[in-house]
């Protein structure tokens, strides 16, 4: 399996504060069948402003203790940016982790209780300069649990969906479980993602999810989420079938 989106990087934001903490990650994230995982951090959310350069120097150093440690979790950079207005600056200036560092897919987080009115120009803006823009957790934002067609207005601006794996065992509450099936259900998930932050507190797993969504939307679904989406993300292909059908770039 591949984990789209984990805070996994040693004392950058909110996940492991130490070193020991990330590999202890990485050993259970691997027991789990996860075998690639991208390391998100947050960025430009008002606590953390993790630029590209620090990701990708800590992601070699982890990189550098998994090898020590015979941990064969390939680990890929990336960021779990919050919407911002210098988004798009940061971007053109090389400075704004993109997902697996190719600069084709960004992790956009928006605030939990609304989806801010800048949206839809910003998606627009960064379909045009070639980026796909990945929705993180749309399940989990309160504006979208109240109006869910709101999904659909992303997905037309052409955003995929990155559902967190503990919404659909209900580790958010109902109203995030709810409409994570809601999504899985009208083929608007893309990917899937643990959001792990810790080893016992939102844990990198993934294997107990996937088995719910075999039972739900079948093995092959599941394939598509865990594995060949994310992997077109690794491999920077713009398009691809699964989960929504993945959205052409915008008319100019």
């Amino acid at each position: 399996m591949i984990d789209l989106h984990a805070h996994v990087l040693p004392g950058v934001d909110d996940g492991p504060k130490e070193p020991a903490d990330a590999l202890a990650m990485a050993r259970k994230a691997w027991a789990d069948g996860i075998r690639t995982q991208f390391a998100t951090p947050h960025t430009l959310n008002g606590a953390y402003t993790t630029p590209r350069s620090l990701v990708l120097r800590k992601v070699a150093e982890l990189r550098e203790a998994l090898r020590e440690e015979g941990i064969g979790l390939e680990l890929v950079p990336g960021g779990e940016v919050h919407v911002h207005e210098s988004i798009l600056d940061l971007l053109a200036s090389g400075e704004l982790p993109t997902l697996a560092d190719r600069g084709r897919h960004l992790l956009l987080e928006f605030p939990f209780e609304r989806v801010p009115g800048v949206v839809p120009d910003l998606l627009f803006r960064l379909r045009l300069k070639g980026v796909t823009p990945v929705i993180a957790h749309p399940e989990r934002n309160d504006e979208l649990q109240s109006s869910p067609k709101g999904v659909e207005s992303l997905l037309r601006q052409g955003a995929w969906m990155q559902v967190t794996g503990g919404s659909f065992t209900g580790d958010f509450g109902t109203a995030a479980r709810d409409l994570a099936f809601l999504l899985l259900d009208l083929d608007q998930v893309h990917l899937i993602g643990s959001d792990a932050h810790g080893v016992s507190w939102r844990p990198p797993l993934l294997a107990a999810v996937r088995d719910v969504i075999v039972r739900r939307a079948g093995a092959e679904r599941a394939r598509r989420l865990f594995e060949e989406n994310p992997r077109r993300i690794l491999e920077a292909r713009p398009r691809g079938a699964g989960g929504g059908g993945m959205p052409a770039a915008p008319a100019r």
